[in-house]
């Protein structure tokens, strides 16, 4: 162990050998033992934990509540509201129909766009009408009567 590396673990871990990383624990409390130098950067080290632990700690729980209402609430997504819409917690007389209006809207929108809808094919319909046509100009006077 090196002085530069005992000074680096003490600064980021602080005074408490229980804190220091297990793999250089060892080393660096026999450095400890054998360096005066770092005998000293120890002590010092101490003083600052001990200035370090009268500060309080901040209430996290405060904080949370207050970041939590400032954040925005979310919409819900158009599933719930059609199903709120639909079935609403309170049924009065007025929300009762709607469950009935959601089910008739398809039937208005069949019966609106039905004549809308041509389902014949044009060319069957004109192939009939000029093969009546035709038969009417057939001349019947090669017909023979019994």
């Amino acid at each position: 162990m090196d002085p530069d590396r005992f000074r680096t673990i003490v600064e980021a871990f602080g005074a408490d050998p229980e804190r220091w990383p297990e793999a250089e624990r060892t080393a660096a409390q026999a450095f400890l033992a054998s360096s005066p130098q770092a005998q000293q950067l120890l002590a010092a080290e101490q003083d600052l934990d001990a200035l370090l632990d009268t500060v309080p700690a901040p209430a996290i729980a405060d904080q949370s509540a207050g970041i939590l209402a400032r954040l925005p609430v979310a919409e819900p997504a158009l599933i719930e509201r059609l199903t709120d819409w639909l079935i609403p917690e309170r049924m009065s007389f007025a929300t009762f129909f709607r469950p009935a209006l959601a089910a008739a809207l398809p039937l208005l929108a069949g019966i609106y766009l039905g004549p809308m809808i041509n389902l014949t094919d044009t060319e069957t319909v004109n192939y009939w009408d000029e093969e009546v046509y035709l038969l009417t100009l057939e001349d019947s006077t090669e017909v023979q009567m019994p």
